[in-house]
């Protein structure tokens, strides 16, 4: 091969290399976003959008959030800048989102026509009377979910569910609960030197200790190294309502939930249980041997609110 000939080869090999490289990143700033930027996109969404646009994005006549096309904007950048200054003549006001989160509000939109595709109950109208029927009946819900003070401590309180969650995510939870397993959603497995199994809604763990609430809402401190084993479940402990429940019983309940719009009163922990609030400090009942005379806590002191 002549030089010449060997350089345009080099000099084109290169710019392939280059292209290839540039869409990739190009790729990745477009597509690059995980589950928990949606999450966040979608808390910011309700928190500042859903006000007007409600919390599906369609409460505005002529508007839905939720197909995936936009009047005023097809890139992210178009749609960042609709969100951050509003649109001239018309009732969208300016908003003070960084640019980061507005970002992220577009990345929860644009996630929102594949979730819907998958929805069982798209195109239902929910009873929500129906719907706390079977959520306290049928469904057996109570049995994990606490509801404005009453129900079980295993699952998340309810009673405010219907600020922070949109119908096909609520969908979501009842047909395929792994798919979205948040971080206060967890579940604990602990088994003690006795072989003592008590199971419970993960509150808090460090490296030496964990704490979590069980089936009768007592407050449990464990320190790690005290008990046989101990597991965070990678699993939802919520079992799939499709066997269990109607297509339309499902939409009458995410209805009912959505309802659900009690705020959290300030300092409020939630469902603390009967153990105290003291996590890792002597709150709760502790899980094999007792601890050394730290007052319950020792290490497990550094397992506080976090």
């Amino acid at each position: 091969m002549r030089r010449g000939e060997l350089a345009i080869l080099i000099a084109a090999t290169a710019m392939v290399a280059m292209w290839s490289m540039t869409a990739r990143v190009g790729a990745q700033d477009e597509h690059g976003v995980t589950p928990a930027d949606i999450e966040r996109g979608g808390q910011t969404f309700l928190a500042s959008c859903a006000v007007c646009h409600g919390p599906d994005g369609d409460a505005i006549a002529g508007t839905n959030l939720a197909s995936g096309t936009f009047r005023h904007g097809t890139s992210d950048q178009e749609l960042i800048a609709v969100i951050r200054n509003g649109i001239p003549g018309t009732a969208m006001p300016p908003n003070n989102l960084t640019e980061a989160q507005a970002g992220l509000v577009v990345a929860y939109l644009r996630s929102l026509p594949a979730a819907i595709l998958t929805s069982k109950t798209a195109g239902l109208q929910g009873d929500p009377v129906n719907g706390k029927a079977v959520f306290e009946g049928k469904g057996g819900c109570v049995g994990c979910h606490m509801v404005k003070g009453a129900g079980g401590f295993l699952g998340p309180d309810l009673s405010s569910v219907g600020l922070t969650r949109r119908s096909i995510e609520l969908e979501r939870a009842m047909t395929d609960p792994d798919a979205d397993i948040r971080t206060g959603n967890r579940t604990a497995k602990v088994v003690a030197k006795d072989g003592t199994t008590t199971i419970g809604r993960l509150l808090n763990q460090d490296t030496y200790s964990l704490q979590m609430i069980d089936a009768k809402g007592n407050l449990v401190a464990v320190m790690k190294d005290a008990v046989r084993s101990w597991d965070v479940m990678a699993a939802s402990a919520m079992p799939k309502f499709t066997d269990k429940l109607t297509t339309q019983e499902m939409a009458d309940v995410v209805s009912y939930l959505g309802t659900m719009k009690t705020p959290v009163p300030a300092g409020a922990g939630g469902p603390g249980g009967r153990g105290g609030g003291g996590a890792g400090r002597g709150g709760g009942a502790p899980v094999g041997p007792p601890p050394g005379p730290g007052g319950g806590g020792g290490r497990g002191g550094r397992g506080g609110a976090q």
